[in-house]
């Protein structure tokens, strides 16, 4: 997938996530408090740790270095 689409049932809401350009996504976790979407992208010749505000779906990159997706394939 290339992003996400949070659908928010109490509101009757979406709000589309979208990852980085030309990226996949995989591993979503919400945070404790349902405020924020982390989740890899997998990019095509890296993957990177992203994290998206569940309000606004605005989505950036926490991780400047790659991280081995072999080795990490999950989020906390």
């Amino acid at each position: 997938a290339e992003g996400f689409n949070l659908f928010f049932p109490a509101e009757n809401r979406t709000v589309p996530v979208r990852a980085p350009a030309g990226a996949r996504v995989a591993s979503p976790a919400w945070s404790p408090d349902g405020s924020k979407l982390a989740f890899l992208a997998l990019l095509p010749g890296a993957t990177h740790l992203c994290v998206a505000d569940t309000e606004t779906g605005a989505c950036r990159q926490v991780t400047k270095t790659p991280v081995l997706a072999t080795l990490v394939t999950t989020v906390q």
